[in-house]
């Protein structure tokens, strides 16, 4: 469970449309123009406290067929930003679970279950994770209930849009 989330947009023309465009239409260069959206509308207590900011992590062959992964990238500017660590390393998506796009909220959790690993001790920290879009909250609510196992003492979220 999340301690809070914050989600700066509403999922809609024109952010639905540059999203999109960038997440699916190989159009990199929106990357600095959607992470300063991030970085200029999200309030600072989102970020204060924050020992690292942890992106939704694509399974490796997602990774291959897009080439990127938009929530790291978007946590790297949003990084930058605000001088936050961002870390790929401490959960990985173990399951190439199918797009979530469509689905329930009940098969959105079936979908996720066992989707995630926790690689490191997070023991005490604060851990900010970091998505594009959250539509149910389901996809950030099974990571931080990794990341809690992992120790972590408190899991809030961002996400650019909410849906």
């Amino acid at each position: 469970m999340l301690d809070a989330v914050w989600t700066p947009f509403v999922y809609a023309w024109p952010l639905s449309h540059l999203l999109l465009a960038y997440k699916g239409g190989g159009r990199p260069q929106l990357l600095r123009p959607l992470g300063s959206l991030l970085a200029q509308h999200l309030p600072a207590v989102a970020t204060d406290g924050v020992d690292r900011v942890i992106p939704v992590p694509l399974h490796e062959r997602r990774w291959v067929h897009r080439g990127f992964n938009q929530a790291e990238d978007l946590a790297r500017v949003l990084g930058r930003r605000r001088g936050l660590r961002v870390d790929t390393r401490s959960v990985t998506r173990v399951i190439a679970t199918p797009s979530q796009q469509g689905l329930s909220r009940r098969a959105r959790r079936a979908n996720l279950r066992g989707a995630f690993e926790a690689t490191m001790d997070l023991s005490g920290q604060h851990v900010l994770l970091l998505d594009d879009v959250m539509t149910t909250g389901t996809t950030l609510n099974e990571l931080a209930d990794v990341v809690r196992r992992a120790g972590a003492a408190r899991v809030t979220a961002v996400a650019l849009a909410r849906a």
